[in-house]
C-alpha cells in the first residue's frame, strides 16, 4: 500500500485516466487507473470514501497531482 501511496508519476504521459467507485465489502474505494501512450494500464491510487463522493475523488486527484501526475 505504502509503494502505491508513494509512487510518483512525473515520467508517465498518460492518455486517459479513469476514475470509479467500487465496494469491498463495507468499505467504499474510490480507484484511478491510468492508461499510457504505449496502451500500459496502471493503477494510479485509491482512495477510501464514500463511492464517487466529490470529496473523496478530489483528495485522491489532488494527491496524484502532488506525487507528479501532469494536469495540462
Amino acid at each position: 500500500m505504502r509503494q502505491l501511496q508513494e509512487r510518483r508519476w512525473d515520467t508517465v504521459d498518460f492518455l486517459v485516466i479513469y476514475v470509479d467507485g467500487q465496494r469491498f465489502g463495507d468499505h467504499p474505494v474510490i480507484r484511478a487507473v491510468g492508461v499510457d501512450r504505449s496502451g500500459g494500464k496502471h493503477v494510479l491510487g485509491i482512495q477510501i470514501g464514500a463511492t464517487e463522493n466529490v470529496a473523496s475523488v478530489k483528495k485522491l486527484l489532488v494527491g496524484l497531482r502532488d506525487r507528479g501526475l501532469r494536469t495540462v
